[in-house]
């Protein structure tokens, strides 16, 4: 196994008074060793193990008092020098720190997960170091060698905890380890296609935007912020744009075909090309299709059924909430500002931590109140989504706002114009324990957008809570979306 270059500085490492220590012998901190880690250690050094256990496994801790209430210690760090007594063979828990292989909610994830207790990243100047080091050691980790022996030892995955900010799910531990197939083999896909980066942006824009082509704004930001959950590509034909998106071994079309007028010939097209990727019999589906472009799918065979409503408003009426309808929000707006103090500023890089820390604290609170495996499957996916969107917000063109309460940031919400009359809400966060916070800065975000006499709202993901939060705003249109489904030759 090939060492892990460390991003921490080692004079950082040497101040620190967190690593190493621990309040009590079973911390779910004690670094854990895979039998060829503790078989690399000398004879003296062995001893520290238990004579017999599996893999992975645990040093015997020795006594130490710390000043953060700390009672033991590992047995290979020495408390004078700070140091790590077997530095050039410390196990890869050790190494990944901090960065952490945490169980999902739903237990059919492992993620790579940031330890915000470490001081280098409370530290806000090192968030784009660390958000570079995460994706090398995303990728060291996918390596099929280090994936096949850490599959053995499934002990060196932990049960998420309050201070871990999940930063990627691990596709080969989690097929090994969960059983669960988050992508599909990468094999070379057919000529043509090409993987959606952030460097498409303004080509497809240019390419693609103007009549008599169109391009989707929207299209391109959630084949982005959802790379995490599954691999987007892009072709062109007879200038129409086609993307696709994998997620296990199966392709489908996430957006239709991007052109103004879409006929049975680009649907019919786009079949086709599905049934070129997926396996043979396999359905290959198009989503987001208008009802009468899912009937003209139809004609030729498809199956078609509704997906979950998306939700216009008018501007002007979630700025004013005038009138009985909307009473219950202007009591809430007015007692926010009346009883908090806080700042609405605009979102900047180095808010990233911050606000990954706040959709935590949110999260943690929803996932408390379900049981329902969908819904919670939901939240974590939205782990990603908001990590990507925060990440590469500037990239993307994405407008957010950050609220602080005391100095913390208790609340976020992004968005961008999805039409020149339409502003999207693409995402939003607010403590759930602050009374208006919700329903403030939903308007506040809406009111600075008087350019737009349309807000979108997207979809509802299919949840009962959300939709009735969504209903409960009187949306102007809600608009169904299709999906047509067709089996492949």
């Amino acid at each position: 196994m090939k060492p892990l270059k460390q991003l921490i500085p080692s004079h950082v490492c040497l101040s620190c008074r967190v690593c190493c220590r621990f309040a009590e012998q079973k911390s779910t901190m004690v670094p854990r060793f895979m039998q060829e880690e503790v078989d690399r250690l000398s004879p003296k050094e062995r001893t520290f193990f238990q004579t017999s256990g599996k893999s992975p496994r645990r040093p015997a801790l020795k006594h130490y008092e710390g000043t953060s209430g700390q009672t033991c210690a590992c047995p290979f760090f020495n408390p004078v020098t700070q140091e790590c007594t077997i530095y050039p063979n410390r196990p890869l828990d050790c190494q990944l720190y901090p960065f952490v292989l945490t169980f999902g909610a739903t237990r059919k994830r492992i993620l790579l997960s940031l330890d915000t207790q470490c001081p280098f990243v409370q530290d806000a100047a090192n968030q784009e170091a660390l958000a570079g080091y995460g994706d090398y050691v995303r990728d060291y980790l996918e390596e099929r060698s280090l994936v096949s022996s850490l599959s053995l030892n499934p002990g060196l995955v932990s049960e998420d905890g309050p201070s871990f900010l999940p930063f990627f799910p691990l596709a080969g531990l989690s097929e090994k380890i969960c059983r669960v197939t988050l992508y599909g083999d990468l094999s070379p896909l057919p000529r043509g296609w090409n993987p959606v980066t952030l460097e498409d942006h303004e080509f497809l824009r240019r390419r693609f935007s103007g009549s008599p082509r169109e391009f989707s704004e929207e299209s391109f930001v959630s084949s982005v912020i959802f790379s995490d959950l599954m691999h987007f590509y892009w072709k062109e034909k007879e200038g129409v744009l086609f993307m696709v998106a994998q997620q296990g071994n199966r392709f489908f079309m996430s957006v239709p075909p991007l052109v103004p007028k879409r006929t049975d010939r680009h649907l019919r097209s786009a079949f086709e090309m599905l049934s070129e990727l997926n396996p043979p019999g396999s359905a290959g589906r198009i989503e987001g299709l208008t009802e009468e472009e899912a009937a003209l799918a139809a004609s030729f065979g498809a199956c078609c059924y509704p997906k979950p409503p998306e939700y216009l408003y008018e501007r002007k009426s979630l700025v004013e909430l005038s009138g009985d309808p909307y009473k219950s929000k202007r009591a809430l707006c007015n007692y926010f500002t009346g009883h908090y103090p806080f700042t609405l500023e605009p979102y900047q890089s180095s808010d990233f931590l911050e606000c990954l820390q706040c959709f935590k604290r949110w999260q943690n609170e929803k996932q408390k109140k379900t049981e329902d495996t969908y819904a919670l499957a939901l939240l974590e996916d939205a782990a990603f989504v908001h990590r990507r969107a925060l990440l590469h917000a500037e990239a993307l063109e994405l407008e957010g706002k950050v609220i602080r309460i005391a100095g913390e940031v208790k609340g976020y919400t992004f968005g961008y114009p999805l039409k020149e009359d339409t502003w999207c809400i693409l995402l939003e966060i607010a403590d759930p324990s602050i009374k208006g916070l919700a329903q403030f800065l939903f308007r506040e975000f809406c009111r600075e957008k008087s350019g737009f006499e349309w807000i979108s709202a997207m979809d509802d993901s299919g949840l009962e809570s959300l939709r009735q939060v969504k209903r409960s705003y009187r949306p102007a249109r809600i608009k169904t979306p299709f999906v047509a489904s067709r089996e492949g030759p």
